[in-house]
């Protein structure tokens, strides 16, 4: 009879072990749904290591940390903070924090300021998508000659950088409505840019649409090399015209042709009346239109502003019947590009030439 009762507790209490743990033929351990297995504690206030299935979803329950070692280092840790905390002595590169300290965001940063890379140079990443980077040293573009086809110079840059519009914007806050209150409102501040779109009808190599949201991206780093070409192209336009100015001031200083036009009209040169004064027009170099000033005193009869070609040749006159300070508008639409001489003639005497410049 006691050994018949003591083997049934014994069963008993086997059955009620196997019913939370087994061990099964392939020697696999099995937990059923709803029990744990707890190493070193039992309590979650102490040092513990928990596996457990609450019946629908599994998961490891560790306390303070846990760690992952390949040999006997210690190849990722967890805590508290996230992955790799440098609390960690064997973990000594990244940390991945979300203990919320910095940017009311999550952080990955290394445990030694600087040196933290993303891709390499055979295993890069595609498309990164963010909302702000602060650098110091520089972001770089690889741009060796060896890793490029086509190679070919381009013009007309100038024309066409022309053609698109700086504008004052805001962001509309629906795009940033899941970042938190104090970067969405320095996102949706006032900011300077272009429109994709219009980039995109000139150069469509710089910009980018989303797949999945159909917005529009555009390269601003690209349109530094087109800014170095307008540059260049625009120092051309005033070498060319500083030739012209040298070439006129010499044909001014030598005044053959402007002498021969002045006796052809019967208009006796001077160099100057003392009062009578010529203004340079402004804005000078110009495109559509120019102010040209001037003062003419009272005792003035007749007053007259030429405007003549390099050549010598008049193309245009304008009489002047305000006396005292006043001015003429030049409409260059009636003009072809390039430079001009104005003069006032006041009572038959030349007052001044100077030379004017029309561009496209």
């Amino acid at each position: 009879m006691k050994k018949t009762l003591l083997f049934l507790i014994f069963a008993v209490l086997t059955a009620s072990l196997f019913g939370q743990m087994k061990v099964l033929n392939s020697g696999d351990v099995y937990i059923p749904g709803g029990k744990s297995y707890w190493i070193n504690s039992s309590s979650d206030a102490g040092n513990r290591l928990r596996l457990h299935h609450n019946g629908s979803n599994a998961y490891i329950d560790y306390y303070p940390g846990l760690n992952f070692r390949y040999g006997t280092s210690t190849v990722l840790s967890l805590n508290s903070r996230g992955f790799g905390s440098t609390t960690w002595a064997n973990w000594t590169d990244v940390t991945l924090d979300w203990s919320y300290e910095c940017c009311s965001s999550p952080v990955l940063y290394p445990s030694n300021d600087w040196y933290l890379q993303l891709g390499k140079r055979n295993q890069r990443v595609g498309t990164l998508w963010v909302t702000t980077i602060h650098y110091w040293d520089g972001c770089y573009k690889e741009s060796d000659f060896r890793a490029k086809d086509n190679i070919k110079s381009i013009s007309g840059v100038k024309k066409d950088l022309n053609k698109l519009n700086v504008v004052s914007f805001n962001y509309k806050p629906s795009q940033f409505s899941k970042m938190p209150d104090n970067v969405r409102q320095r996102l949706t501040s006032n900011q300077i840019g272009l429109i994709a779109q219009d980039v995109e009808k000139i150069y469509p190599n710089l910009v980018i649409t989303d797949d999945s949201t159909g917005l529009k991206a555009v390269d601003y780093v690209g349109f530094v090399p087109l800014i170095i070409q307008a540059l260049k192209e625009q120092d051309s336009i005033i070498s060319a015209q500083n030739e012209q100015i040298k070439a006129l001031q010499k044909l001014i200083n030598s005044g053959n042709k402007l002498k021969s036009t002045s006796e052809q009209m019967g208009v006796e040169t001077t160099e100057s009346i003392v009062s009578a004064i010529l203004d340079q027009n402004a804005p000078n170099p110009f495109s559509q239109t120019t102010q040209i000033g001037y003062y003419l005193p009272e005792a003035v009869q007749k007053a007259v502003i030429y405007i003549y070609d390099m050549n010598g040749t008049q193309l245009k006159s304008f009489p002047i019947n305000q006396k005292g300070k006043g001015s003429i508008t030049i409409n260059g639409s009636k003009l072809r590009p390039g430079m001009y001489l104005y003069t006032l003639i006041a009572d038959g005497k030349e007052i001044d030439t100077k030379r004017m410049i029309l561009t496209e």
